[in-house]
């Protein structure tokens, strides 16, 4: 079976250079092209490519589901991302992404292990990615749906009365709700239950 390219779309010139080392380094001379934007890959003439590695700033934030679909008819595609939301994650797995590399400072381990995973046709989550998937789905799912509910209810900004009136409980009962979100997403105070929700992709 031919080898084909790995390929870099990167806008930032830093990050770009450093995964190109790091590929170079550890994949035996596999060839590496690098683009500093996606148009310029689409209009360039490579015919077998491996690994697409694909900045999300390279592309609009509101075209990156659509264009990760497009590009994966393509070929494989890796997702380098900042953010770090359990349902975007998803979005992009659910888009054909065959991976996903939280852009986390761990980039020499994840690059040359996604090349090596997708190569061989297995999708590739970098850990802390792979961790906040596994973590919110048991949250999620160990939450009772009142719990659920009331998350939804404070992040959208009702209070504990507010709460408690519209479920017909009493305020106390909410209190306690609130005591579980907060040891479920593991945080000191109310107000970082949303905040940390929201992180996790929950609401």
């Amino acid at each position: 079976m031919d080898q084909g390219v790995i390929v870099l779309v990167i806008t930032d010139g830093v990050l770009r250079n450093g995964m190109q080392s790091y590929i170079v380094q550890q994949s035996n001379g596999q060839d590496v092209k690098v683009f500093a934007t996606l148009k310029a890959f689409e209009k360039a003439d490579i015919c077998l490519v491996d690994v697409l590695f694909l900045d999300e700033n390279s592309v609009a934030a509101d075209k990156i589901i659509e264009t990760t679909a497009r590009l994966t008819k393509r070929c494989p595609v890796v997702l380098l991302s900042q953010r770090l939301q359990s349902d975007y994650v998803r979005q992009i797995l659910q888009a054909g992404a065959q991976g996903f590399i939280y852009r986390d400072g761990f980039l020499q381990e994840s690059v040359p292990g996604a090349v090596r995973v997708v190569k061989r046709g297995v999708v590739y989550i970098s850990p802390r990615a792979a961790a906040l998937l596994t973590t919110s789905s048991l949250l999620w799912n160990n939450l009772s749906p009142r719990a659920k509910h009331v998350l939804k209810m404070m992040s959208e900004g009702m209070t504990v009365k507010e709460i408690a009136r519209d479920l017909k409980v009493t305020p106390k009962t909410i209190y306690r709700d609130r005591e579980r979100l907060r040891e479920a997403l593991n945080v000191g105070t109310n107000e970082q239950i949303v905040a940390e929700a929201q992180r996790q992709g929950l609401v």
